[in-house]
């Protein structure tokens, strides 16, 4: 059987709330204890007060020998049968019997601030004025007490004692350390908060200082400056923001920010856009003299999505594919290569070191030329001091003792024509020394290393033009400098040293299958979603944004604004 129990409370403000409770029982208890069915708190009320019996068709009220009694209609009732309109009390609160639906329910009505009707105001009334605190000052006398002790300790005593640590909100970092008593080298103004330009007069950063200025200008609303990334008086962890949310308050919507902004809006890790690389681009221009003058190299951003401009400008020669084959040491070469045979850690295990031929490529690509000169090999250099080695080599094999008659049949010069081999001789006299032959020696070995073997295999190399004159002792050819990038992301850090523990081929897959030099293996952002998160996720390491971007690289100071250290200490003593 189902009894509906209705509170409606009319609050301050004349709105009503209704409160309703379903008790499904045919007997039901009402009082003030623990086992009742419906619990009214009151001095008035019994623990166990009165009994309703609930059916169908009717319902009947039966005092519990309480201490107040149940009345019915102002009546005084041991037991009676309830119709709908009836109003009931029981101790100081007054039901008005319901009948809805066809289910019994009591509603009651009270006005929010009212009097309950019985004692209990007045008795909470007594035992307020009876409390020891009652005689105290209010916490709001207390606090303008303290405020103002506070203000009288800390405002005037500085001024009398001379002394400003009073003033201290907190630890200084250990950056500004030696500053810690000279407050004005940041507060240039008392009590205005710290200005953009008292820092910028020790910190000459990057471009993105001289940005901010244009956001701060643009967005005044934004009320930005750079202690609201970097405060100070929190120790070392305030001074060095590291929240992502700081830098997204701007990068996610950059373009309202900056004019012609260049860098996408990225509004977090999860949602950072694909990473963009920083590809080279060369030209060249005529010089002063008519000739060919320097390369002007330029540089674009490429997105790793966009496969057409995505391609590795370095004018080199590389097979990834071929020098990775695990077939290499033996019959093709001398040793199976890894990628840390080429590209090794640098001292401080961060950086990739720069390729150099003499530690990486020579062991398996000489530059032996002759025959005749076993173990001498060109300088990996530019080709006019090629040229110059070769004619020297080519000099002094010219002026070295004549081989035995006997041997002259055998030896190497007189077999067949060689790089920089000399014309085999008419019977059995020799060729004379001279200083065409010299060069005529130089210039096929010249030619045969920059046309067909050694430099030709991995450099690009052209004759140069008929308007630079190509002097008897320089060479025929250029080589185009091969301009391999170090770095792919100069903007973004990166820690080789500190994911050593995975393979290479985890992060660069694609180096085995690369065939071309225009191929860009650069990792992808998906590749480092799968164990970097910026939020604090299991199996993942969390990683804001300063983990991988500096925007505040410092640049050099000049010369006049350095100071002797004696009179840095001594500006900065304590007072």
């Amino acid at each position: 059987m189902n009894f509906r129990y209705v509170i409606e409370t009319v609050n301050q403000n004349g709105l009503k709330e209704t409160l309703i409770e379903e008790v499904t029982k045919s007997d039901i208890l009402i009082g003030r204890g623990a086992s009742c069915d419906l619990r009214l708190v009151g001095r008035l009320v019994s623990l166990e007060h009165a009994r309703l019996t609930v059916d169908d068709d009717s319902i009947s009220i039966t005092d519990m020998v309480s201490l107040s009694g149940v009345l019915v209609n102002n009546r005084l009732v041991k037991t009676e049968k309830l119709k709908k309109g009836d109003v009931v009390k029981i101790g100081a609160f007054v039901f008005k019997v319901t009948r809805e639906d066809g289910v019994w329910g009591f509603l009651e009505e009270r006005t929010e601030g009212a009097d309950a009707g019985d004692s209990e105001a007045f008795i909470a009334k007594q035992a307020k004025a009876l409390r020891f605190q009652t005689f105290l000052p209010s916490f709001t006398t207390l606090s303008i007490l303290c405020s103002l002790v506070v203000a009288v300790l800390f405002g005037v005593m500085p001024f009398v004692f001379s002394d400003y640590w009073y003033w201290n909100s907190g630890p200084m970092s250990s950056a500004h350390r030696m500053i810690e008593n000279d407050c004005a080298q940041c507060h240039s103004s008392s009590f205005v908060q710290v200005q953009d330009k008292d820092c910028l007069s020790c910190h000459k950063m990057s471009e993105h200082s001289g940005v901010m200025n244009e956001v701060f200008t643009k967005r005044p609303d934004l009320n930005h400056r750079c202690a609201t990334c970097h405060m100070e008086h929190n120790g070392d962890a305030g001074v060095i923001a590291k929240e992502s949310k700081l830098c997204a308050d701007c990068h996610s919507d950059l373009g309202t920010m900056i004019a012609n902004a260049s860098s996408p809006d990225i509004a977090s890790f999860e949602k950072h856009s694909e990473f963009r690389v920083t590809i080279p681009e060369y030209s060249m221009v005529p010089s002063e003299s008519g000739g060919m003058d320097e390369e002007i190299v330029s540089a674009i951003r490429v997105s790793l999505k966009d496969t057409e401009k995505l391609k590795d400008s370095a004018r080199i020669k590389l097979n990834h594919k071929i020098h990775l084959e695990p077939d290499l040491a033996g019959a093709n070469g001398p040793e199976t290569l890894t990628c840390m045979s080429c590209h090794r850690l640098s001292d401080d295990l961060r950086t990739i070191k720069p390729i150099e031929f003499e530690r990486d490529c020579q062991s398996c690509h000489s530059l032996e030329f002759d025959a005749r000169l076993p173990g001498k090999a060109v300088p990996h250099d530019k080709a006019d001091l090629v040229f110059n080695y070769l004619y020297a080599e080519y000099a002094k094999l010219s002026l070295s003792p004549k081989q035995d008659e006997s041997d002259q049949d055998s030896a190497p010069s007189r077999r067949r024509r060689r790089p920089g081999g000399i014309e085999a001789t008419r019977g059995n006299a020799p060729v004379e020394f001279s200083r065409a032959s010299v060069i005529d020696q130089s210039r096929n070995a010249e030619e045969e290393l920059f046309t067909r073997t050694a430099c030709h295999l991995c450099h690009e190399i052209s004759e140069k033009p008929e308007d630079i004159a190509v002097s008897e002792m320089s060479s025929k050819y250029m080589v185009l400098d091969p301009n391999i990038p170090d770095v792919w992301m100069p903007a973004a850090i990166f820690d080789h040293g500190a994911h050593q523990s995975m393979s290479c081929e985890s992060c660069h897959g694609g180096a085995k299958r690369s065939e071309l030099t225009t191929d860009v293996l650069v990792p992808g952002i998906k590749n480092c979603r799968q164990c970097h998160s910026q939020e604090q996720k299991l199996n993942s390491v969390k990683s804001e944004c300063v983990m991988c971007h500096s925007y505040h690289a410092p640049l050099v100071m000049k010369e006049e604004e350095k100071q002797a250290i004696e009179k840095i200490l001594l500006k900065h003593a304590t007072y």
